[in-house]
């Protein structure tokens, strides 16, 4: 279990580097049902582990073991019951505690290997921001050139505009730009993998 974990960790880290997630999706999802699988084997051993407890309540070892998985696991029953909305352990924390080791392994990983990639959090946004004045600094003085007025009201007025109409993005004919370098992105980590020996096709 031990090796299989590293594994599927150490294969995050080579489908991570310069690769997006579209273009490994087999791969990401082999590593997602390799860890679900750990997951149900440590929540197994969990169980038995409290059943040995309590057959030995009086060895200190084991009452730790019990006030630890206690405060682990009860804390989402505490939690639920302080919001008042206790159902959605039935409907959500079975799929939660399956995929708890892909949100701490596999995500994290990715935003890892991916500090380079300073389009996180732009939402596509590749246009360049209004000039909005000038800052001019001449020996020990600081002259600022504000747009007028006008114009500033002016935009935001049509700024609020846009929100309220919700005016709908015309999408462009055929692949974009980003999506064609992702798309060579790809194909430039399936060869580095290929002729690493690592992956075969």
């Amino acid at each position: 279990m031990k090796y299989g974990y590293l594994g599927t960790l150490i294969a995050c880290f080579l489908f991570s580097m310069g690769n997006r997630p579209q273009g490994s999706m087999w791969k990401y999802r082999t590593a997602i049902y390799i860890l679900a699988t750990l997951t149900v084997y440590m929540l197994v051993c969990a169980v038995l582990c409290i059943v040995k407890a309590f057959q030995q309540i009086n060895n200190p070892i084991f009452a730790r073991m019990i006030v630890s998985l206690l405060a682990t696991y009860g804390v989402y029953v505490f939690a639920s019951l302080i919001a008042m909305d206790p159902m959605h352990l039935l409907t959500s924390a079975g799929q939660y505690f399956l995929l708890q080791a892909t949100y701490l392994n596999v995500l994290n990983v990715y935003a890892f290997s991916n500090l380079h990639d300073l389009s996180w959090g732009t939402k596509g946004a590749d246009t360049a921001e209004p000039n909005l004045g000038v800052v001019k600094g001449t020996g020990g003085t600081v002259a600022v050139e504000l747009l007028p007025p006008d114009s500033a009201d002016a935009e935001y007025a049509r700024s609020v505009e846009n929100i309220k109409t919700r005016k709908a993005i015309p999408k462009p004919a055929g692949q974009s730009k980003s999506q064609m370098e992702q798309e060579t992105k790809d194909y430039y980590v399936r060869g580095l993998l290929k002729e690493s020996g690592v992956v075969t096709y």
